[in-house]
Parts: C-alpha cells; sequence; structure tokens
C-alpha cells in the first residue's frame, strides 16, 4: 500500500512538471490599448465651384446668310446694260480681254447713263487696271460724257493715285481741250494744267507741259525758256523736252540757250540738243556733232552723223541769233 501511494505521488509530480513547462513556453501577447480603425483608401474628389449666379442675354434670330462677309464673297460684276460692255467692268478677266471689244472697234460710244455713271466710278478707282481705265477714259470722251472733266481732275487731285494713270489722266485732259463738243470750262482745265508744271510727278510735269505747249500757251512757252536757262536741282529732269518743244515751235530765237546742251553729260539732252541745232542748219554747232559723231555711243554716234548729214543737205545757212 505504501509503494502504491509513493507511485502515485510520483506521477502528480510530473504531471505538475509538465503543466508548468507548458505554461512558461506560451508567449505573452500584450493587448493594444486601443484597436486602431482600419485604413481605407478613397479616390480624390474635385473641389465644387460655388454656384454662380448668371446674366442670361437674349439675342433676337438673325439670319446667317443675310449678313455679309468680307471673307470669302464671291466677286460680282457690275451690272450693265449695253451690249458689249459687260467684258469692260468684269474685273476678273484678263485686261486683254477687257479690253479687246474697244480695241477691235466693236464699242464706240455708250448712250445709257447707268452704264456711263458705271464707267465713271472704275475710272475713278486706284485699285482698277490703269489699262482699263485709260480705254474708260477715252470711251466716255467719244460717248459725250459731260461730267468727264470734273473726273479726271479728281484723278489728278487724289493722292493715292500713281504717278503713271495721272501722266495718262493730262493727256485725256489734253484731248478735252482739242473736243470742242465738250461743254466743260477749257479754262479751268488749263488753269489747272499750269499747276502742273511744278507737280510731284516727273511724268505729270512732262505731259502738262506737252499739252500746254500743243495748245500755244502763252505762258507755257514762256516757261520752256524759263526751263533752258534753269541750273537748279531737277531742271535736267525736263531740259530734253524743253529743247524739243522749241524746236517744234520753231523758236530759233532760243538757239543760244539749247547750243551748250550739245556737249551736255546727260545723253538724252544732248542728243536732243543735237536734233533741234541740226534740223535749224546751226554751222555754229558743226563741232558739236563732229564729236558726238566719233563718240562711242552708238546712239550719240548715230545723232552725230545724221545732224553733220543735215548741215551738208541744207540750204544756205540763215543768220545765226
Amino acid at each position: 500500500m505504501k509503494r502504491r501511494l509513493v507511485v502515485a505521488g510520483a506521477v502528480l509530480v510530473g504531471v505538475v512538471a509538465v503543466i508548468w513547462v507548458a505554461v512558461n513556453r506560451t508567449p505573452v501577447v500584450t493587448l493594444p490599448d486601443r484597436i486602431p480603425e482600419p485604413v481605407v483608401h478613397h479616390e480624390p474628389v474635385a473641389p465644387v465651384a460655388p454656384e454662380v449666379a448668371t446674366s442670361v442675354v437674349v439675342t433676337p434670330d438673325v439670319e446667317t446668310s443675310a449678313v455679309p462677309s468680307s471673307v470669302g464673297s464671291p466677286y460680282v460684276p457690275a451690272v450693265v446694260f449695253s451690249p458689249g460692255l459687260a467684258a469692260l467692268v468684269d474685273r476678273s478677266l484678263p485686261g486683254e480681254e477687257r479690253v479687246h471689244g474697244l480695241a477691235s472697234g466693236e464699242m464706240t460710244e455708250v448712250k445709257d447713263a447707268r452704264d456711263l455713271e458705271t464707267l465713271a466710278q472704275l475710272l475713278g478707282d486706284p485699285a482698277e487696271d490703269d489699262t482699263v481705265r485709260h480705254e474708260i477714259a477715252s470711251l466716255l470722251l467719244r460717248s459725250g460724257y459731260a461730267p468727264l472733266d470734273a473726273c479726271l481732275l479728281k484723278v489728278l487731285e487724289n493722292p493715292a493715285e500713281k504717278e503713271r494713270f495721272r501722266s495718262w489722266a493730262v493727256q485725256h485732259v489734253g484731248n478735252l481741250l482739242l473736243d470742242d463738243k465738250h461743254p466743260g470750262d477749257r479754262r479751268v482745265l488749263a488753269d489747272r494744267l499750269r499747276t502742273l508744271l511744278t507737280d510731284r510727278h516727273i511724268k505729270v510735269r512732262r505731259e502738262a507741259l506737252l499739252v500746254l505747249a500743243r495748245h500755244d500757251d502763252s505762258a507755257v512757252l514762256e516757261k520752256v525758256r524759263d526751263m533752258l536757262a534753269d541750273t537748279g536741282p531737277g531742271a535736267d529732269e525736263v531740259r530734253d523736252l524743253a529743247i524739243r518743244l522749241a524746236q517744234d515751235k520753231n523758236m530759233r530765237e532760243l538757239i543760244p540757250l539749247i547750243r551748250p546742251y550739245a556737249h551736255a553729260t546727260n545723253e538724252i539732252i544732248r542728243i536732243a540738243a543735237i536734233v533741234a541745232l541740226s534740223q535749224w542748219s546751226d554751222e555754229e554747232s558743226r563741232p558739236a556733232f563732229e564729236a558726238a559723231a566719233s563718240s562711242s555711243g552708238t546712239r550719240l554716234q548715230r545723232a552725230g552723223t545724221a545732224a553733220l548729214a543735215r548741215l551738208e543737205k541744207a540750204p544756205a545757212s540763215q543768220p545765226a541769233p
């Protein structure tokens, strides 16, 4: 009996020992004071602007087709009523096609008053083709268009006009002076041409001088003398023309003023002087003719040779002025 108690006590001790070892090997878990909430990832949300009251503008209904557009608008030629005039006013055509009817003689005049006004507008437009405007001015003259003089004077006074067409306008003013049927005041036209003798454009000055000299304007013929004697800047720009006018009007009294120009450095002026002096058979100018005939310049050489030939063929020379 005693032996059984010893064995049972030993077993009990072993069990207690095993339990103690197992307890000491279990890790101690320390719980936090507060369990953290799980983290949730949200997509960023754009801020919402506060609502702002807006005013609503109510516009009346507009047809877009009724609003003219300068961009891409098709060109429409002027409406005309005279047969054969449509091409002349059509800017979409080449210039030679527009003036073909006038050059060929198919159209000599315009009688419809509406067409005359249309042509007058084109004549006064600096953006129009110069050749077309030139032909229009001639057509208006043949058609007896009474306000043509006013149209041409307006062209001459327009600062937007270029030199070439202004000089052509002077030619047409000269044609009006020759037209006995034109109702305009010729004195007004002549006075305006005289002011052009000092115009800013050289070609305009030259044309005005030619027109007035052709009409034997006494003031212009006196101006020729002044031009020959002028030694100021720009005088050479019309000097050759003054020499030719003196020749055309047989102003032999100006020979002493012209002789020095037979030696001019400006070839155009020199040739003009040689031609005029040889036409007057001026023997005193023979050395100048000989010098020109022996020069290296072809044009000057021809002018000198022709002048010497005129001297040989001329009758007894008139007394030199």
